[in-house]
């Protein structure tokens, strides 16, 4: 169906988490576009999101202790499981449901927290004169930074926060010699630090060390100072208030390019991506007139459309597109999320392509 975009409605900004910081120094509009619609994406959001979030939760259960075998485990990930599948039904999102069937490989998954745990229980560290804190909010004294720590532990001789990650954490990269290297994602760095300084401001307390920690256990060190930490946080105040001077004034610093782009889930709310699109930015997304549609013997049916590259077309839509589309001839739409077939100028729709008039 060709779907009618949300009205923005433009609200200032109170506050700016860790999580989004970097992102939001690659453009400001991203971030005011979610705040106008309501918090709720226009696209849907990738089924590794939802992965993500569920097991983000188990290592959280295994690092606090709270799961200590592999019964445990296992009656932990069927509980967590009931929790993210009501949480995608609740979305909208019913064609990820149930998880752990439409997830690839989740028995490798299972392999891989089941690791991540025996890892955990050989692990020599005394648990006792311990404190930790899991999932706790912190902020600035005048809430304008604020986020949740994934782990807070209190040794009696240093503080570490742990920040646990699903997906890679570093990126590899060339020095100057052009030789490979590989070094923690610089939003991560941002994050860690971040949180540190949150950390300090709400406890009076100092952190020691920084982590992050992927599935497979893997820990990466972040090197810090305090003044760096808080110059952090200086940066992102100064950018909430930019932010806010554009939302009153109407004079939004958009920043549309592919690396900020691909992965908004916003992106057909933003007449500045559309423009960018119209003037041949690469996606994954198709801007064209309408030509014709037409439906086969299978029940699938395809779309044509005239566009900037010439002719394409755009295959493997559900019979009930067909009418919809008959309707709309002539009309200017954006088809989002695409995956390129065999043939030049041919396209596939998927789970995730949705239309929009342009």
């Amino acid at each position: 169906m060709i779907l009618e975009k949300p009205i923005l409605n433009y609200q200032y900004i109170s506050r700016i988490s860790p999580s989004n910081f970097t992102a939001l120094k690659g453009c400001h509009y991203k971030f005011i576009l979610n705040k106008a619609i309501g918090g709720k994406p226009v696209l849907p959001v990738s089924i590794h999101s939802y992965k993500g979030t569920f097991v983000h939760r188990i290592l959280e259960h295994i690092s606090l202790g709270k799961i200590r075998s592999e019964e445990e485990l296992s009656n932990y990930i069927n509980n967590e499981l009931k929790i993210i599948n009501e949480q995608i039904l609740n979305d909208g999102n019913s064609i990820y449901i149930p998880l752990h069937s439409k997830l690839k490989n989740f028995g490798l998954l299972k392999i891989k927290l089941k690791r991540f745990l025996i890892e955990k229980l050989k692990s020599k560290n005394p648990v006792t004169g311990i404190q930790f804190s899991s999932e706790k909010w912190y902020e600035t004294n005048d809430k304008l930074v604020g986020g949740k720590i994934d782990l807070v532990c209190e040794y009696s001789n240093r503080i570490e926060i742990i920040d646990f990650k699903t997906g890679a954490i570093t990126d590899e990269l060339l020095d100057d010699e052009g030789e490979k290297f590989k070094e923690v994602k610089i939003d991560y760095q941002a994050q860690l630090k971040l949180y540190a300084a949150l950390f300090h401001e709400q406890t009076g307390k100092k952190v020691d060390r920084l982590f992050l920690v992927d599935l497979q256990k893997n820990k990466y060190e972040i090197s810090f100072s305090f003044d760096e930490c808080n110059q952090l946080i200086r940066e992102a105040k100064k950018i909430l208030m930019r932010i806010n001077e554009e939302i009153a004034t109407r004079i939004f610093l958009a920043n549309p390019t592919i690396e900020n782009c691909k992965f908004c889930l916003n992106r057909p709310v933003c007449s500045y991506y559309k423009k960018s699109l119209s003037n041949g930015l690469k996606t994954s997304d198709i801007i064209g007139r309408i030509i014709k549609s037409q439906k086969f013997l299978n029940g699938n049916v395809s779309l044509f459309l005239q566009t900037q590259i010439g002719n394409v077309t755009i295959k493997n839509f559900e019979i009930s597109f067909f009418e919809s589309f008959n309707k709309a001839i002539g009309k200017e739409i954006i088809i989002y999320n695409v995956q390129a077939d065999k043939m030049e100028n041919s396209f596939l729709a998927n789970q995730l392509t949705r239309i929009y008039e342009s």
